[in-house]
């Protein structure tokens, strides 16, 4: 009888080709390709709020609406409301 670890263990490395999966000693160490594109992305959008924070809407009401209007558009878009 496997304990829940023993069951996942084995799938992981079953699937260790579609999980990139590399074994060191006695471990089994994955990388997860999404989370690569995930972290990019999350660097990106701060990047992009930290210049539009600072140079953009710094004092600026006109475009702090006109911000929050366009991120309402595409909010609608995206989840398609």
């Amino acid at each position: 009888m496997y304990n829940t670890r023993g069951y996942s263990f084995i799938v992981e490395y079953v699937l260790r080709g579609i999980y990139r999966t590399k074994e060191k000693d006695t471990y089994v160490e994955s990388y997860d390709v999404s989370n690569l594109i995930y972290q990019g992305l999350e660097i990106l959008f701060k990047k992009l709020s930290c210049f539009l924070s600072k140079y953009i809407m710094n004092g600026n009401l006109n475009y702090y609406i006109a911000y929050i209007i366009a991120m309402f558009i595409i909010a609608l878009f995206v989840f398609k409301l």
